[in-house]
């Protein structure tokens, strides 16, 4: 893998960037817009109206080895539950937040090229049975994934079978703590790389990342679109396949994880081995969100089960 600095310029391969659907990228990156966290209708018409100038000019810029990643726009979004309070209070506590970031278009559009390149490959290494979220769509849609209520669906529906079993009596639901701002993109470049994604593309994407985010900590990936929905379920893939050698039956839905097990004894041995595993890829608990809880429980937290179990 080439040693490519954060900020630094850098280019691509002449046999890569003809292989790389750029019309696809630019359609997908203009459609992605429409949910972003930050309102800039004026990049999303600069890719409408002026998107093949935008893709033949980040081309160039990759055959000269010239192109540089420019700084991503991020604001912090509050999230939909808010701290407790816990004196009588007429209102809620303060809203959590997280940072939501956009790019500009040829970052934008190169970032989405590599994931384009990288979404078959991923689709090929995911656990069906156990991985339910960002499911890719068919053929060459412009949205890439298929809709959060089909996959939604499907989890349901899994959690619904597993529900059913007699031996199986507790559920070990699992949240990860701030999921996309501590993924090791190292870590992430290597299990994208052992799947089969070519070193020469992995290199400038890790080069990517690592400028979006800042190179001290090579820590976390831009939330809010669509390669980064795609790569951060990706790296739960050994997660997943770590709960299938243990014989354990469970259902993810990016970092949400349900877990079923006989007992609250056997959870508890499961978490002292599962725990160490998921620090060894830089993630942890959050231990406000996890619990074990009755299999009957979930239909508190997932009332849509209960038209799909009874």
């Amino acid at each position: 893998m080439a040693d490519l600095k954060s900020g630094e310029p850098f280019g691509l391969d002449n046999s890569f960037i003809a292989t790389i659907d750029w019309n696809l990228a630019l359609r997908r990156a203009i459609y992605d817009m429409r949910s972003d966290f930050i309102f800039a209708p004026h990049l999303r018409f600069i890719c409408g109206r002026a998107g093949k100038e935008v893709v033949d000019q980040l081309k160039s810029d990759l055959k000269s080895g010239t192109f540089s990643p420019s700084v991503p726009i991020t604001i912090d979004v509050p999230k939909s539950h808010c701290m407790r309070v816990l004196v009588p209070s007429r209102r809620g506590g303060p809203p959590f937040s997280r940072p939501g970031s956009i790019l500009l278009p040829p970052d934008r559009i190169f970032y989405q090229a590599l994931a384009d390149r990288a979404a078959p490959i991923i689709e090929s290494k995911t656990d069906k049975r156990r991985s339910f979220s960002h499911w890719l769509a068919e053929g060459d849609s412009e949205s890439m994934f298929q809709p959060t209520r089909a996959c939604w669906s499907r989890l349901q529906r899994s959690l619904a079978k597993h529900a059913k079993s007699k031996s199986l009596q507790y559920i070990l639901k699992i949240d990860v703590a701030n999921f996309f701002g501590s993924l090791n993109q190292h870590t992430m470049i290597n299990i994208l790389s052992d799947a089969g994604y070519p070193k020469s593309l992995s290199s400038r994407l890790e080069a990517l990342l690592t400028s979006y985010t800042g190179e001290r900590s090579s820590r976390g990936i831009l939330q809010g679109m669509y390669p980064s929905d795609l790569l951060g379920n990706h790296y739960m893939a050994p997660i997943d396949e770590f709960l299938d050698e243990y014989g354990t039956p469970s259902a993810r839905y990016v970092d949400d994880i349900y877990i079923f097990v006989e007992s609250v004894d056997a959870a508890d041995k499961l978490l002292r081995i599962l725990i160490p595993y998921l620090r060894g890829y830089d993630l942890a608990l959050n231990e406000a969100k996890s619990v074990i809880m009755p299999k009957a429980s979930l239909l508190t937290e997932e009332p849509d089960l209960e038209a799909l179990i009874f």
